[in-house]
């Protein structure tokens, strides 16, 4: 994600709690509720992508291995880019000792669009035209053609993950005041999640409770 976009998602999150008609005091009190109501989704997107198991579809090595490392959001999507990858089907239309360059195509759809999947061997790394990678981090139904039919992978090959989409992108270690490593706790996140909603629910009621006075 480049630095634009990602202001341009804070800007989206944020213009639901805080406005130019702000008084700083508004203003601040509004941006800690955005930030409270934001690491409560996160917390909740944690405990789901460590609790609740995906659904598998194809019995596949690859969509299992996937399923263990992308967060359940991410596994999903890319779920549907590799059942759909298998709809198509792969020309070479160049070869040499630096990169390889292959038309990709639908079957059976005659006016379908190509796609161009170029590899480069020093690198070992395929990019597409579609360039779903470049724009969203996911490997594209084009690019897992590629790597199913013509590298016969088992396994999503490291280069094609970014951390960020992970079920460990959080997962760094954390310590307490005492130097302690902190580990996930499913009690622990029950009640964290239950005082920021309360947390949450005060500043609601004393900003109603403000407008009103």
């Amino acid at each position: 994600m480049s630095s634009s976009q990602k202001a341009e998602s804070q800007h989206y999150f944020f213009k639901d709690y805080v406005s130019q008609w702000n008084t700083l005091v508004e203003f601040m009190v509004q941006f800690r509720r955005g930030l409270l109501h934001q690491r409560n989704h996160e917390l909740r997107e944690d405990h789901i992508n460590i609790e609740e198991k995906v659904k598998t579809a194809m019995s596949l090595d690859i969509e299992d291995d996937m399923a263990k490392v992308y967060t359940q959001k991410c596994f999903y999507e890319v779920q549907e880019q590799l059942k759909e990858s298998f709809k198509y089907k792969l020309e070479l239309l160049r070869e040499n000792e630096t990169e390889s360059m292959f038309k990709v195509i639908r079957k059976n759809i005659n006016t379908s669009k190509s796609r161009e999947v170029i590899y480069k061997k020093g690198s070992d790394f395929a990019s597409c035209s579609c360039r779903k990678w470049e724009s969203e981090g996911l490997p594209c139904r084009h690019i897992l053609c590629y790597l199913i039919k013509i590298q016969d992978v088992d396994k999503l090959p490291v280069q094609y993950i970014l951390k960020r989409w992970t079920k460990v992108a959080r997962q760094s270690v954390v310590l307490d005041s005492n130097g302690v490593e902190i580990k996930y706790n499913k009690a622990l996140f029950v009640r964290r999640t239950k005082l920021l909603q309360h947390a949450t629910y005060a500043i609601d009621k004393a900003i109603v409770s403000d407008e009103a006075s």
